[in-house]
């Protein structure tokens, strides 16, 4: 979708200016100064239509996005003389809006009053998450997480978010992660970024040799659903893992092909992009030759 410069918000029509809301808020597309800069002039102008209360809504988040709290209080406050300072949504932006400025602590009684209406409301259950994750207790925040996904239907974001947390953690735990990471590829067998990062938690979390062999076998196959520039990620850990198959003994002709082929991609595909990429990796293959 094309969005208007914020420049450009001062010269076009009310009508075209909702009509960019609707489509941000229908496509997951962040761009929160957009949002601040049309919903200002809209608000500004009383001009908001039939979809004020959802415009006030979009614009109170991306005002806490980029810390415009003001802002994000004065929408937060139209929406309560509407709906009442109970209402639901009301009690997320305010515990949302505790967050942003950093007091946590301010936030958790928005949330509670919340679920003890409806506990399985997920999306304050994703804010008690941010919460501990944003204050670093990455176990809290996992068995929350897990305790969350077997009362609510979350697959792909909830497995994608545990991933991270695992990864993230104080004690990274790669095997729950790489857990994680294969059931996202059950989700979506083509996705040839989760194989690739499957292949990376793999050589991160224990770089053996049966873990290297595993590794390729991930990259090779993220390869093969995307061989185009934008993984390039993919033929470097692929040329990687195969070098380091030599460096431990494990090392075949098949292994030996496989990083020779990686190699030449890389040099073919920087030789057409015409980067500066392409001496460094020059360097580097040449040095490995003299190995």
């Amino acid at each position: 979708m094309e969005c208007p410069s914020l420049n450009e918000v001062a010269s076009l029509s009310s009508d075209r200016l909702l009509k960019v809301l609707k489509e941000l808020r229908m496509h997951p597309v962040r761009k929160s100064e957009l949002v601040v800069k049309i919903g200002e002039r809209l608000i500004a102008g009383s001009a908001m239509g039939a979809d004020k209360w959802n415009i006030l809504e979009q614009v109170a988040i991306a005002a806490m996005d980029v810390l415009y709290f003001d802002l994000a209080s004065r929408c937060i406050a139209m929406l309560a003389a509407k709906f009442g300072g109970s209402a639901r949504r009301v009690l997320r932006l305010k515990g949302m809006l505790c967050e942003a400025q950093g007091d946590y602590a301010a936030a958790e009684p928005f949330y509670k009053s919340i679920l003890e209406k409806n506990p399985t409301d997920r999306q304050v259950k994703w804010r008690q998450v941010a919460i501990l994750k944003a204050q670093g207790r990455f176990d809290e925040a996992i068995k929350e997480l897990e305790a969350q996904m077997k009362i609510t239907q979350m697959a792909e974001e909830g497995y994608i978010e545990l991933m991270n947390l695992h990864l993230n953690s104080k004690h990274p735990d790669y095997d729950k992660a790489l857990t994680n990471c294969e059931e996202l590829i059950l989700q979506n067998p083509t996705s040839y970024c989760w194989l690739m990062l499957c292949a990376e938690i793999l050589c991160t979390g224990k770089p053996t040799s049966t873990n290297f062999l595993l590794a390729r076998k991930y990259y090779c196959e993220s390869i093969l659903q995307n061989d185009g520039p934008n993984n390039m990620r993919s033929f470097w850990g692929l040329w990687n893992v195969c070098k380091n198959l030599r460096a431990c003994g494990a090392s075949t002709t098949e292994n030996a092909d496989l990083m020779k082929w990686a190699e030449e991609r890389i040099l073919s595909t920087y030789e057409k992009m015409d980067c500066p990429q392409k001496e460094y990796a020059a360097l580097l293959f040449k040095d490995e030759v003299k190995k």
